[in-house]
């Protein structure tokens, strides 16, 4: 026997099974949907930002500076602007304590750029940022309970463009203290930079193109010119050169020089002779080395020129700097244990970025003192900073070397022990006597390097014992 269900029962029953799905799918088309959020690597605020409500927020233009006293026990404070996109803005605080926060923030609350601390200037300092859109941004405050007044500078940065042998001649004003050069750079190009003025202490700083800092300098151009070189870049892109003055208020006449290196062969037993001209400031060589060799760069201008001498390993890392080593103000690196096999890159300028002159290059091997034949002794001077002995390893011998310090030095010097481009052992040890108890590798020469770090002058002697070390 077959049961019907009425029509009217199967319309009821197909409702309350409809209904359900219906109130849900209505339940959800109320709710708004969640609108997409940028995904950004970033590091937030350091104190939660509701802390500081929009209606707390003060306007600040760009191209102002506001001067400000917060109310006691208010610690956090707040100010927006409108940016466009691709605009590079400077950001610097005048505080009284280094405890002090300054951030740059997005319209969502997230880190574009952090601030510097500058203990001499007593100032917070966000070189150079680049606004990654049209919108508004926030310069986040928070200070210690101890500040209650700062002073906060938001600057436009105009940016100019500058070729690789280019120099620009250029001028700071009160309305415009630093600036900004682009430059294409493609990787491992090895550049120099040099800032020059009479008018006032320059300050150069190399940025990525999102403002980021890569390097900078002061004084090493000589007097107060700003110079830094053998650098090399990691990626091929755009890079920024900041100029400025170094308490970023001065102003006046400066010349901005690029330049991209151009390595000269160089080998071992070789003297060069070097022109300085104004087309060619600075110079740059390469050799080919290999782990374990020691050499010698000297440089002879017989007190004509006073140069300076940089290093740099395969691996692209500036490893040592000379400016007086030699005589008179001849630089020498001297009795250098290579640590690596490859190509050594060398830069040679005059001390005063500019300078004229004629000086001759010389690379060398170094014929150390051994302890094979007993007691050796070192002596550093202000101009002879390091220096090195040897001595014949046997692998699997144990060796006990001896230092004697003069009791006069500051501080001990510190010994490193190397062979084939591994320190074996390490020490700034004591005075007046110290050890270092080493277990040779392999068989072949060993390297005693002894390094001045701010010992002062003094003889330092070295001697080893062969055999088992109790």
């Amino acid at each position: 026997m077959r049961t019907v269900i009425p029509r009217m029962l199967m319309f009821i029953s197909l409702l309350l099974l409809i209904f359900p799905l219906f109130a849900l799918a209505q339940s959800v088309t109320d709710t708004p949907p969640s609108l997409p959020t940028e995904t950004v690597t970033t590091t937030p605020f350091p104190t939660p930002l509701p802390l500081v409500t929009p209606a707390a927020q003060q306007l600040i233009n760009i191209g102002s500076t506001i001067a400000e006293s917060l109310p006691a026990g208010t610690t956090l404070a707040a100010y927006y602007f409108e940016g466009r996109a691709g605009q590079y803005v400077s950001i610097s605080l005048d505080i009284a304590l280094s405890y002090t926060k300054l951030q740059l923030l997005d319209s969502g609350g997230l880190e574009l750029a952090r601030g510097d601390f500058d203990g001499a200037a007593h100032r917070m300092e966000i070189t150079a940022a680049k606004l990654p859109k049209d919108g508004t941004y926030t310069l986040a405050i928070e200070r210690s309970e101890g500040l209650n007044t700062f002073t906060l500078n938001l600057k436009n940065l105009i940016v100019g463009d500058i070729a690789y042998g280019q120099v620009i001649d250029a001028l700071l004003t009160i309305d415009q203290t630093a600036m900004l050069y682009r430059f294409r750079g493609s990787r491992f190009d090895v550049i120099d930079v040099s800032l020059l003025s009479t008018e006032f202490d320059p300050y150069v700083r190399l940025l990525d193109s999102s403002g980021h800092q890569l390097t900078g300098d002061d004084n090493d151009g000589g007097g107060r010119n700003a110079f830094f070189g053998l650098k090399y870049l990691w990626e091929d892109a755009d890079y920024l050169i900041h100029v400025s003055s170094k308490n970023e208020l001065s102003t006046g006449a400066f010349q901005l020089r690029l330049n991209r290196a151009e390595f000269t062969p160089l080998h071992f037993d070789d003297t060069l002779e070097v022109d300085f001209t104004p087309d060619a400031p600075v110079a740059y060589f390469e050799f080919k080395g290999s782990i374990g060799d020691v050499v010698n760069l000297s440089v002879q201008s017989d007190g004509t020129l006073d140069t300076v001498l940089q290093m740099a390993e395969p691996d692209y890392m500036p490893s040592y700097q000379d400016d007086d080593g030699g005589a008179g103000f001849d630089p020498e690196i001297a009795s250098w244990s290579l640590p690596k096999d490859g190509t050594y890159r060398v830069l040679l300028r005059p001390y005063l970025i500019g300078s004229e002159g004629q000086v001759t290059l010389t690379l060398s091997r170094a014929n150390l003192s051994s302890l094979d034949s007993g007691t050796q002794e070192i002596l550093l001077t202000e101009k002879n900073l390091l220096d090195a002995v040897s001595f014949t390893g046997r692998a699997g011998e144990s060796v006990r070397l001896t230092i004697a310090v003069d009791p006069l030095m500051d501080n001990p010097p510190q010994v490193e022990v190397i062979q084939n481009g591994q320190t074996l052992a390490s020490s700034n040890g004591s005075r007046p006597t110290f050890t270092l108890d080493v277990t040779i590798p392999a068989d072949g020469l060993v390297v005693v390097q002894v390094r001045d770090i701010k010992s002062g002058p003094g003889t330092v002697q070295l001697s080893i014992e062969r055999g088992r070390i109790d």
